[in-house]
């Protein structure tokens, strides 16, 4: 397994080369794709040029969210198979990303359960088969807390159980679990289910906290600590489980932005990478290790904003370079 950084998830925006810095400087692999956005551009600038600096730095793509335009009528969903599924293939093979991931949300506005249920297996399965043809798997998830369905006139999968369901009766070999700790937690999961569970349909690992004392019933995502900082969830036990079980897909760190208030996205990056670090070291996985110092990095992203083509081809060598320059496998 590998520490990997989700930008989206932090808050965090730049160039490409910048984020990259920001990831290798601070001990993570991989990284996550916002492939909408990598689809937005390739249309203007060609594939190879906007994933140029994902190839040049050699980091591993941990995981690309599929949109929710899949969710549409019957006709929105045809043209999702036909057009914008396959241009993600094609983005997916030139960056070679092998992990997709999709939420399921936990509820609707016009679908009583057993039908969304019905229409879930039927296109997530089609779904599926052309990620196949590619070699990519598919993690889904859920959205536990009460906040995200309250509003819904339809309560849909936002239980474990439910979701581990829907993930069998897809029937797909590369549909798996895309585990959220936080979710699991919420979701009613056990910690017994989690170790129990198949590590070859583990698709992707989220790890974050939940404050003391909480009210899982009430909590809301903005509740979402950084691993270790709540002490509600076993985030070490997890790291361990995985590391006994040879997990080798990405790890990433998913507080909730307002988590991270205050912070540039250096100090953010640091902190995800320190939370991570200290689970690394208490299973084993690591040496002591310090990241870049954040105001460091901060500096050396910003110098990319000064001369915008130069200075990306500088900064996506000198990730690069870091990669190499003793930040540990793990």
């Amino acid at each position: 397994m590998y520490r990997n950084l989700n930008t989206q998830t932090l808050g965090i925006t730049g160039r490409q080369s910048e984020l990259i810095e920001l990831a290798l400087s601070n001990g993570f692999k991989g990284v996550s794709v916002d492939m909408i956005d990598l689809a937005a551009r390739a249309a203007n600038y060609g594939v190879q040029h906007v994933c140029r600096f994902h190839k040049s730095a050699k980091i591993h793509i941990g995981t690309f969210e599929l949109p929710d335009a899949w969710k549409g009528t019957d006709e929105q969903f045809q043209a999702f198979l036909a057009t914008d599924l396959p241009r993600y293939r094609e983005l997916a093979r030139e960056i070679e990303a092998h992990r997709a991931v999709m939420t399921v949300e936990p509820g609707s506005d016009s679908l009583p359960y057993h039908e969304n249920f019905e229409i879930h297996r039927q296109r997530l399965a089609a779904i599926a088969e052309q990620l196949a043809e590619d070699d990519i798997r598919l993690g889904l998830g859920l959205r536990a807390a009460r906040a995200a369905r309250q509003e819904l006139a339809y309560q849909f999968i936002y239980q474990v159980d439910d979701l581990l369901t829907l993930i069998k009766m897809v029937g797909a070999p590369n549909v798996g679990l895309w585990y959220d700790a936080w979710n699991w937690k919420v979701g009613g999961g056990t910690f017994d289910q989690f170790r129990e569970f198949p590590v070859e349909e583990l698709v992707a690992v989220d790890l974050a906290d939940a404050p003391a004392e909480v009210d899982l019933a009430e909590i809301t995502e903005e509740q979402r600590l950084l691993p270790g900082e709540g002490g509600v969830i076993d985030c070490q036990a997890i790291v361990n489980t995985l590391r006994d079980a040879d997990y080798d897909g990405p790890v990433t760190p998913a507080p909730h932005r307002a988590a991270l208030a205050g912070m540039t996205r250096g100090e953010v990056v640091y902190a995800a990478s320190r939370s991570l670090e200290l689970l690394w070291q208490g299973a084993g996985l690591s040496r002591p290790v310090v990241p870049i110092a954040a105001a460091a990095v901060d500096e050396t992203a910003e110098a990319a904003t000064r001369e915008p083509e130069a200075a990306e081809e500088t900064v996506a060598e000198a990730a690069t370079e870091t990669a190499g320059e003793g930040n540990p496998s793990a």
